[in-house]
């Protein structure tokens, strides 16, 4: 199974990214969030924040069983379990952010007016970032990493490079929030962009 970034880019993906853009539209059209989610939900929130726990804890056991379990029941349980924690995550990250943080700054404004900017370009500054760890790492000669999946490889520094990962996952996220949003601002400028983003 090949990952981008740690996203999968296989059948689903691209699926559910269609699905949850549709829903957000059609959240906004619909005011679904003008009256507060916890409101709404059939469940209470701690547990809803459970099962979401629960699903993550499922999620990494499945995926721990698929390299030791022949069979396809396996991957249709794995399958299973990350659409409800795709689901669930989703709905508990909503109704805490409306929850504990539903208020306009200056600064909030910014980025509610450049986020659809955001959303289309990060991908593209994501890639390039990779590729520049990619690149750091075989000019500091630790190896050649390829462009798959990197949990595959072998990777040099303790836990098999784990603390290469971390830090480099680290450096390209800060890098990524630090040039995205005003790249996003700056794109958003341009007189016939202006209008559509």
């Amino acid at each position: 199974s090949k990952t981008f970034v740690s996203m999968p880019i296989r059948s689903g993906a691209l699926t559910c990214n269609i699905f949850f853009y549709g829903l957000g539209v059609a959240a906004y059209r619909s005011k679904w969030f003008d009256e507060p989610l916890r409101d709404k939900l059939d469940i209470p929130v701690w547990t809803l924040r459970f099962m979401v726990v629960a699903e993550f804890v499922a999620l990494y056991c499945t995926i721990w069983l698929m390299g030791r379990v022949d069979g396809h029941a396996i991957v249709v349980i794995y399958y299973v379990v990350a659409g409800l924690l795709c689901v669930d995550m989703s709905l508990a990250l909503l109704e805490f952010f409306q929850t504990n943080f539903d208020y306009v700054t200056k600064f909030t404004s910014f980025l509610a007016s450049v986020s659809y900017t955001v959303y289309l370009v990060h991908p593209l500054l994501v890639y390039f970032l990779l590729q520049a760890f990619i690149d750091t790492y075989h000019a500091l000669g630790y190896g050649t990493i390829t462009e798959t999946d990197l949990s595959e490889q072998h990777l040099a520094g303790p836990g098999d490079g784990a603390l290469a990962l971390f830090l480099g996952w680290v450096a390209a996220h800060l890098l990524c929030q630090l040039t995205v949003w005003p790249a996003a601002w700056t794109i958003k400028q341009v007189p016939p962009l202006r209008f559509i983003l």
